[in-house]
């Protein structure tokens, strides 16, 4: 049986060998494109009014699967979603060190890294599951608003372990403002232009870091209001508490900026889906 070492230099040959795994890559990054802009309209839905749409990635995936060729274009969406997490899987094992000279630091960085996308491959894997499951006639994450009631019951089961559960649940909401935060950063600093290959002219450049900046600040928001709630429930041990990204989203609009606040990070999330379709264009992919 091949060893660990001998599967990731089978994997790295094998994206060497052609542009098959650069091709996953781009469109599983557009298939990530698609989910935002549906999650921005749902969440500009929820922030005027429509508390019956579900802003999770399953509510955006019912919405799609409502309009007009839905079943189509949801089973090409679901095909991209899995090209999506299968490219994380294998950025996860093409990952290399840094060349910073502390062989520790650059090791922990890049365990950190892989694990960064594994947990993505993770989250898509799961929306592609969800995708099925509407496709399928289950009512997977369907538009009924109910998106957060699983999210609910199984943090219910979780803060029902005692103090060891409350920990984990802190953990996961520790989580989701970390990865918001890291989204900011990635935001104000705008390193995100260091993997773009935008060779249109200075405008379009322009652009795409207009529409970078904001879709990241859109993303940070929306992640770290999920993290507040889900460590809010963790402290209170309340499985009630606004856990997922709908009911978070409408407690966004039931907040002191209200819809228009809501509405900001809905245009947010809606830019960081166009930004994903300029990454599936131009974004240096590893290989």
């Amino acid at each position: 049986m091949a060893q660990a070492p001998e599967v990731t230099e089978t994997v790295r040959d094998a994206a060497r060998s052609g542009d098959w795994a650069q091709r996953t890559g781009r469109i599983g990054l557009a298939a990530r494109g698609v989910v935002y802009v549906l999650l921005g309209i749902v969440a500009f839905r929820v922030a005027w009014g429509d508390r019956s749409e579900s802003a999770d990635k399953g509510g955006a995936l019912a919405l799609l699967e409502q309009q007009p060729f839905g079943q189509a274009l949801l089973l090409l969406l679901a095909v991209g979603l899995l090209c999506y997490a299968a490219w994380c899987l294998i950025e996860a094992v093409l990952e290399q060190d840094d060349d910073d000279g502390d062989d520790a630091k650059d090791s922990a960085k890049t365990w950190a890294k892989r694990a960064g996308y594994v947990g993505r491959a993770v989250v898509y894997g799961a929306a592609f599951a969800s995708a099925v499951s509407i496709l399928r006639g289950s009512g997977g994450g369907g538009g009924s608003g109910g998106g957060g009631g699983s999210e609910q019951t199984v943090t219910a089961t979780i803060l029902g372990w005692g103090a060891a559960g409350q920990v984990l649940v802190g953990a996961a909401g520790l989580g989701f403002v970390a990865a918001g935060l890291w989204n900011a950063y990635r935001a104000f600093t705008t390193k995100f232009e260091e993997k773009l290959a935008v060779d249109e002219g200075p405008s379009v450049r322009r652009a795409v870091r207009v529409v970078g900046v904001a879709g990241l600040l859109g993303r940070a928001v929306a992640f770290v209001a999920i993290g507040w709630f889900v460590i809010a429930a963790a402290v209170a041990a309340d499985p009630n508490e606004p856990l997922g990204l709908d009911e978070s989203l409408a407690s966004l609009a039931d907040g002191p900026l209200g819809p228009i606040g809501l509405s900001v990070v809905a245009l947010g999330l809606f830019l960081y889906g166009v930004f994903s379709f300029a990454e599936a264009r131009w974004k240096r992919l590893q290989t």
